[in-house]
């Protein structure tokens, strides 16, 4: 006997597994269920903003973010063969986590014995990418541009919301020693018009496209001590969380009888991403010498009328400096661009919430006196760095102190 098949309802929510991605089925019969297991991932990294970076299964809260999608995994036989989706999830399995990362500041001498000894449960998370990529030395995807040098970003680290990705996918997943996966739910991706109007596109989004992979985690409260209420150990944003065998679950129902086919758009060709430019362009862009130094000539000019011993005087006060805000001043002087560069280095090492005791009204001052000379990548990592202490999402009831009890139980 055979059944009449809704052929809009089965091209909208069915998938398969073709072509030369690795598959391993689990069940047959009624339920039937697949792993797509061939992916292809890249790092961009906003302490890098122009340096494509292939393959990396690494992630932090601050700078390095995964860019993850699976190539040739056309999900379409399926539709012929009488299959419905029912489930799609994207599985990360845990590796490990770094006890002290590379390239960020780190007080490692009070931190690696609570980081070693006290494991963290730190979470990633996912968003559906809009823009095509693929992992390669020269043209592949950076903090800037999704096609190096030839197509960019709408907002550096793909972070537009309109035009480089969907909204975030469910709630974080935690992925640690204590849960060995993080499972996504994908489902509405694939079986609604979520992110494609037809289902050929959505079927090659995923092998196009695919997923921006972050951690969540910018702080700790895990890592505070009872009676201390300065956050040495907390700090951990830069810790890099990693995973490997990055999949798509399928999970299948069969239809009784019937046969839909599904027409894919053309795929991406190699020549184009390759060598055709559009009219997009770079977002995270360095200033240039001539641009620090008028920018920084601004910052220090005197407003006002000031007798000529007060000027001697705050000219002599920033000469001598020992604070972290004069030497922006210095960038007046177009042969200090190093000086101004190392300055920048400096501020993106610094990981959300790093505690700097005293000096940390200097941050205030650069940001107040000397915002024009930050590029607008550095301006957002300060704005973090501020967020993590302020912490907007907690209401102010709930804040206690730091040196408590009830802030040590805190993260539990």
């Amino acid at each position: 006997m055979s059944f009449p098949i809704d052929r809009r309802r089965l091209l909208l929510s069915t998938a398969a597994i073709v072509g030369a991605a690795p598959v391993r089925a689990f069940g047959q019969g009624i339920d039937d269920q697949f792993e797509v297991t061939q992916s292809e991932t890249a790092t961009i990294d906003g302490r890098k903003w122009d340096t494509p970076i292939p393959g990396g299964m690494t992630v932090d809260a601050v700078h390095r973010s995964v860019l993850l999608r699976f190539p040739n995994a056309a999900i379409a036989d399926a539709l012929r063969q009488g299959r419905v989706l029912a489930r799609a999830e994207l599985v990360l399995t845990y590796v490990d986590y770094e006890i002290v990362p590379e390239d960020y500041t780190s007080r490692e001498g009070m931190g690696r014995k609570a980081w070693t000894e006290n494991p963290p449960t730190w979470h990633v998370r996912a968003w559906p990418l809009r823009q095509p990529w693929a992992a390669d030395a020269t043209t592949g995807p950076t903090f800037n541009a999704n096609v190096n040098g030839r197509r960019y970003w709408a907002r550096f680290g793909a972070t537009d919301p309109a035009r480089d990705r969907l909204p975030e996918i469910g709630e974080p997943q935690e992925l640690s020693r204590d849960a060995r996966e993080a499972r996504f739910d994908i489902t509405r991706l694939l079986s609604t018009a979520m992110i494609e109007r037809e289902a050929g596109a959505r079927l090659r989004w995923l092998e196009q496209c695919g997923f921006l992979l972050r951690k969540l985690e910018t702080y700790d409260t895990r890592y505070r001590e009872v009676g201390n209420a300065y956050d040495w150990a907390m700090p951990v944003g830069g810790h890099g969380l990693r995973f490997s065998n990055p999949r798509l679950v399928l999970s299948c129902r069969r239809l009784a009888g019937g046969t839909v086919s599904i027409v894919l758009p053309m795929g991406l060709e190699r020549d184009w991403q390759l060598r055709t430019k559009d009219k997009s362009a770079p977002t995270a862009v360095m200033l240039t010498p001539q641009q620090v130094a008028e920018r920084a000539r601004r910052a220090i000019a005197v407003n006002g009328e000031r007798p000529a011993w007060e000027l001697a005087h705050i000219e002599e006060l920033r000469r001598v400096g020992g604070d972290n805000v004069s030497g922006w001043a210095e960038a007046a002087d177009e042969n200090r661009y190093k000086d101004y560069r190392r300055q920048l280095t400096r501020l993106l090492f610094m990981p959300p919430r790093y505690w700097q005791g005293w000096e940390i009204e200097d941050d205030l001052l650069i940001w107040y006196q000397f915002r024009d000379l930050l590029p607008a990548p550095v301006q957002d990592h300060l704005k973090t760095y501020w967020e993590t202490w302020l912490q907007p999402d907690l209401p102010t009831s709930a804040f206690v102190m730091p040196h408590a009890r009830a802030s040590v139980d805190y993260w539990k």
